[in-house]
């Protein structure tokens, strides 16, 4: 009898010591639990488009650092990224910004055989929050260069390629308060043109401006002097004959040479962009001096 109820409290003991176990196990599933939704904005770095996923981002509470946690992620029945060890670096995420990913979190590896591993699930949604950044370039110009053919601020995005984000004019002031400063020496025009951009998300980046400077031509091209014939003099009625009074010689404003332009879209009137000049003659003596009439002197 004594035996008999030994044997009795070895199988009462076995069968509760088993019990704590299955009882232990299911408090321990209880212990990982995932959030209902995670949003998760992409990476800041500059045309990466990418993610850095932690389990952290997923469980609630705080993660035990003695579990190595990997994780599982799928849009539909695609695999975005198979089972591996956290954190997670997924790429190319523009292609997911319309979708609900599932994120299956493991607590150890479920590949690794032996016990079952715990793990939950989430559903994860992958943003673009951050805007394109624009960075300016001041320029100076000669004002008989175009204007419009400055390229504008310069814009880059983590997600959206340079050449596809929306570069804006929103708004150019010129100014030309300071075009005869120096009796014109040193004057100047000055343009401001203020953009923003946006990427393909729809964010909105911070106003850039634009600062371009026009400057006047620090260098004018006198024509050479020339010595026609009566022939050629002849040839040429518009030109008239050069007098004491200064008759035949062009008074005025050197214009810009054509088929060039200025901030004024066209208007060669600019006053920042002209010399004025002025002449004298010279009296010659005609004493010891023989012209021919067939070649007349001018001066």
């Amino acid at each position: 009898m004594q035996k008999t109820n030994f044997t009795s409290v070895r199988s009462l003991q076995f069968m509760f010591m088993s019990l704590l176990m299955i009882v232990g196990f299911n408090m321990s599933a209880q212990t990982l639990a995932c959030n209902d939704a995670v949003q998760v904005s992409v990476n800041d770095t500059p045309n990466s488009c990418e993610v850095d996923l932690t389990a952290d981002m997923f469980l609630e509470g705080n993660a035990n650092p003695a579990i190595t946690y990997f994780g599982l992620i799928k849009d539909g029945i695609t695999v975005v990224n198979a089972t591996s060890a956290f954190p997670i670096n997924v790429s190319n995420t523009a292609q997911y910004f319309d979708d609900v990913l599932v994120v299956t979190v493991y607590a150890g590896d479920p590949n690794a055989g032996g016990a079952p591993v715990n793990s939950c699930w989430v559903n994860l949604t992958i943003e673009d929050k951050l805007a394109p950044v624009l960075t300016a370039t001041d320029v100076t110009i000669a004002c008989t260069a175009d204007a419009d053919l400055v390229a504008a601020c310069t814009a880059l995005d983590n997600c959206t390629p340079s050449g596809e984000i929306d570069v804006q004019l929103v708004d150019e002031v010129t100014s030309t308060v300071d075009n005869c400063s120096g009796n014109g020496v040193n004057g100047f025009v000055t343009i401001v043109r203020t953009y923003i951009a946006v990427d393909a998300s729809g964010n909105t980046s911070a106003t850039c401006q634009q600062v371009i400077t026009i400057i006047r031509p620090d260098l004018v091209d006198i024509p050479n002097d020339m010595t026609w014939t009566c022939d050629q003099y002849a040839t040429t009625p518009a030109v008239t004959a050069a007098t004491v009074s200064g008759s035949g010689v062009p008074e005025g404003v050197f214009p810009l040479p054509l088929g060039t332009v200025n901030p004024s879209n066209g208007d060669l009137t600019a006053d920042y962009c002209k010399y004025a000049y002025s002449h004298s003659d010279q009296v010659l003596s005609t004493c010891g001096y023989t012209a021919s009439t067939d070649e007349p002197v001018f001066k």
